[in-house]
């Protein structure tokens, strides 16, 4: 059965609060007979289609309204098991890396010792900064994405040090086996 584009435009997720006027309260759509809400009902400004129902995957498009639907660009889909499909980037409104993100870079910045940091993640069970992140239970994403860059940014001063300290050792063992000759 084909929906007016207006009428699809309005539906809204269950998980929205604020809900489309009756179907009696609304004006006729000028393009065919069925009721749409007023465009000043619907709460975020789109150029698209929005479209969803029971056991099907919920799919923003975007395109001329009343366009042919392979004539849109599809830019985010919800399955209908929960999966999440992008066409674009996903950009959050900020991020928190427990630590600071590059703050690990500042000369006062107090980095543990690799075997400190080393004995608190076995003593913990995780990453120190990071935190525990339960089989099958639900994360803030942004949050634990922070987070890992802040122990990556440890990781990588780690190797730094490592590195220097493998070039002095090689040095001192060319030395040592230079006076053998």
């Amino acid at each position: 059965m084909r929906r007016c584009i207006s009428a699809a435009a309005t539906a809204r997720p269950s998980f929205w609060s604020k809900r489309p006027a009756p179907r009696s309260a609304r004006a006729p759509c000028s393009n065919c007979a069925t009721a749409a809400a007023p465009r000043s009902s619907w709460p975020i400004p789109t150029r698209g289609e929005w479209s969803f129902g029971a056991g099907t995957n919920f799919i923003l498009k975007q395109g001329a309204v009343g366009s042919a639907s392979n004539a849109k660009t599809k830019l985010f889909e919800v399955t209908d098991t929960g999966n999440a499909i992008l066409t674009g980037t996903l950009t959050t409104g900020g991020t928190t890396c427990g630590g600071g993100c590059d703050a690990v870079f500042e000369p006062d910045y107090p980095l543990p010792s690799i075997a400190d940091h080393a004995a608190q993640m076995r003593a913990l069970g995780y990453l120190p900064n990071v935190g525990p992140t339960p089989e099958g239970a639900p994360f803030d994403l942004t949050d634990k994405l922070g987070r890992m860059l802040n122990e990556l940014e440890h990781a990588h001063l780690y190797i730094a040090q490592q590195d220097a300290r493998i070039a002095r050792l090689e040095a001192q063992l060319a030395t040592v086996l230079a006076g053998k000759d």
